[in-house]
């Protein structure tokens, strides 16, 4: 089944006063007979303040009724999207109601599993867009709410449904266990900003075999990585490894799907990679805001190619 990703595309402040304007100034005089303080021992030259060690905003927790009504047109405009899609792209309406049982990552599936980190990803990008709005429509606070997870469940629960009356797809509750994966990690990640910090979930495309550019389709074109990001490790946030991210992939190529090929196989992938973030958006947002608070978010989600791995791949001919 094809990946339905809505496409996505964000921001504190603290006022300090004192009202000891009559105080008289401390000596800073030393008496005769006291030595000066030591000083700490500076740090090594390398160490620096890094991107992410700043203040965290203020936490709101933000009730369903209160959620939704911040962000109605997104919601009515997803629903929209998908329902316009379903009926003119997935065949809504094409047959009677069926389930369909596709399998998980076998290489006798429709396209070796990539279909279903589609949908975790899809139904992880639905969710972090509403919780991108809930912060812009609440001060940039860290909004914790369980709207988004919520609607993006019963968002994919409705693509699922009318699924099971398209001659193409029938519903799969492989598909809907991928899509609770995917809202789950998004409520992680929203609800425990350390974790946030520590782990994101991506999609790198690149248009394969003269195509135009189709993310949701191109299989051919797709790989899906998690990240741990170094600069969230306790500990590591000011040293030279915050600039790296620990990868794992995996993609597919040749299934039976795709175009010409002579065999078909699965990649499980293995890297490290450059963290932009790090080494040059947050630097960059830091010094001139947008369009770099953009990029920089947009980061998160899609895996730039400036990473180094190794493969372990499982071949069979078509």
């Amino acid at each position: 089944m094809a990946l339905r990703a809505p496409v996505i595309s964000a921001g504190l402040a603290c006022v300090l006063a004192s009202g000891l304007a009559r105080a008289e100034p401390a000596s800073t005089t030393l008496p005769p007979t006291a030595s000066a303080p030591a000083l700490p021992p500076a740090a090594p030259a390398w160490l620096g303040p890094s991107g992410r060690a700043r203040t965290p905003p203020r936490f709101e927790s933000v009730g369903l009724l209160d959620a939704a009504a911040s962000v109605p047109l997104e919601s009515v405009g997803l629903v929209a999207l998908i329902t316009y899609t379903g009926f003119k792209d997935w065949k809504w309406g094409s047959a009677s109601f069926r389930f369909n049982s596709e399998g998980w990552f076998g290489m006798n599936t429709g396209s070796g599993g990539l279909d279903k980190l589609g949908h975790a990803y899809g139904s992880y990008m639905t969710s972090e867009l509403l919780y991108w709005r809930l912060r812009a429509t609440h001060q940039g606070h860290w909004v914790s709410s369980l709207y988004p997870p919520l609607f993006s469940t019963l968002l994919y629960q409705y693509i699922e449904f009318f699924d099971g009356y398209s001659v193409d797809h029938g519903y799969s509750y492989e598909d809907t266990i991928m899509d609770g994966v995917g809202v789950t990690l998004s409520y992680l990640r929203n609800r425990f900003p350390g974790f946030r910090k520590l782990c994101d979930f991506r999609l790198f495309y690149y248009p394969s075999g003269g195509r135009s550019f189709q993310p949701m389709i191109d299989y051919q074109g797709q790989k899906f990585f998690g990240a741990l990001k170094l600069a969230g490790v306790p500990g590591l946030e000011r040293t030279p490894f915050r600039y790296f991210e620990l990868l794992a992939g995996y993609y597919t190529r040749g299934f039976p799907r795709y175009a010409h090929a002579d065999e078909k196989s699965t990649h499980f992938v293995l890297g490290v990679g450059l963290s932009l973030s790090e080494a040059i958006l947050g630097p960059l947002e830091q010094a001139q805001g947008e369009p770099f608070s953009f990029l920089n978010l947009a980061s998160s989600y899609f895996e730039s190619p400036l990473y180094v791995s190794s493969e372990r791949v499982r071949r069979r001919p078509r």
